[in-house]
């Protein structure tokens, strides 16, 4: 079976990753992994503050679990730089494929874009890298 890593955040791109992954996997062939990556508690003032954003991205990837109805997934809210969280997460659990979104608000090159990062640190991954440009025509 396949190993699928779906990183999401809390903006609509991570809904097109969902629809590539529903288009491209059979749900019998496939185990997708809903990961959010989100600030340590020390980024957090309040201990009230960091368990009000651990609840809102657990519910959100909970929302995105029920729109993959049919296939085996899994979540998992991470905590700390996200391309290095993806990273490390994706390698200690033998992912064999990952589907990103990409923005455009900066040039492609930005340092310091995820999808950038990832593509180059985990060449050990099949990449999907969805633009917000491929996006929207879709849409």
């Amino acid at each position: 079976m396949k190993k699928v890593l779906l990183p999401v955040d809390v903006s609509d791109r991570a809904l097109k990753s969902l629809e590539r992954a529903k288009a491209t996997f059979d749900p019998s062939e496939v185990r997708i992994t809903l990961v959010t990556v989100m600030n340590s508690p020390m980024h957090y003032k309040y201990d009230w503050e960091f368990a009000h954003a651990l609840h809102r991205r657990q519910q959100k990837l909970e929302t995105y679990q029920k729109l993959l109805a049919g296939y085996n997934v899994d979540t998992s809210v991470l905590c700390g730089k996200p391309g290095v969280s993806i990273v490390r997460f994706a390698r200690q659990n033998h992912f064999d494929c990952i589907i990103l979104t990409r923005s455009y608000k900066e040039s492609p090159e930005a340092h310091g874009s995820i999808s950038a990062y990832v593509a180059k640190k985990a060449p050990f991954l099949e990449m999907m890298i969805l633009s917000e440009e491929n996006q929207r025509r879709s849409a």
